[in-house]
């Protein structure tokens, strides 16, 4: 069974199972300091914030 955690871009707060990251941004994201994610899921704690 694949072990689900939070996905590697500091700023994200998505569970992801069987990689390191949620999405492609979070990947390409992942030398850039944010404030909020910007992954887009509508889970993700970020997608809060900007409201």
């Amino acid at each position: 069974m694949a072990d689900t955690k939070k996905c590697a871009h500091a700023a994200c707060n998505c569970q992801v199972t069987g990689k390191k990251y949620c999405s492609e941004w979070c990947e390409d994201a992942k030398h850039v300091t944010e404030i909020t994610c910007q992954c887009s899921h509508p889970s993700c704690q970020g997608e809060a914030l900007k409201a």
